[in-house]
């Protein structure tokens, strides 16, 4: 397993490009760390993959991308929320707090609630 470069936000598949925030290996780990039991408490495994939401996100973790561009508007909400809470608690976020919301922010499930 390698650890991703950063949180990959969304995926444009008509520019093919991604939103992503790059981040330090120990910012990583600490943001998966602080998601995955957030992940797994809110969306428990379920067996039709399109509401899967904890296990995509671990499985791409495990893959060697940290992403949230599986999570409908809600869930994108809510998990942004729990980014939020991890900068101001994390030191290692700490440096990355102002890109990160950015880019979570910019995101249009971001404004559609």
């Amino acid at each position: 397993m390698s650890v991703p470069f950063g949180l990959t936000v969304s995926y444009d598949a008509e520019t093919k490009t991604f939103t992503e925030v790059d981040l330090s290996r120990a910012a990583v780990i600490d943001l998966y760390d602080y998601l995955e039991s957030r992940f797994e408490k809110a969306w428990p495994h379920n067996p039709d993959r399109d509401k899967d939401y904890a296990g995509c996100f671990v499985g791409s973790f495990i893959g060697g991308a940290m992403t949230f561009d599986h999570l409908p508007a809600a869930e994108y909400r809510t998990a942004c929320g729990w980014v939020s809470e991890a900068v101001e608690k994390l030191p290692s976020l700490h440096p990355y707090k102002d890109d990160l919301m950015a880019a979570l922010r910019a995101d249009p499930r971001y404004k559609d609630g």
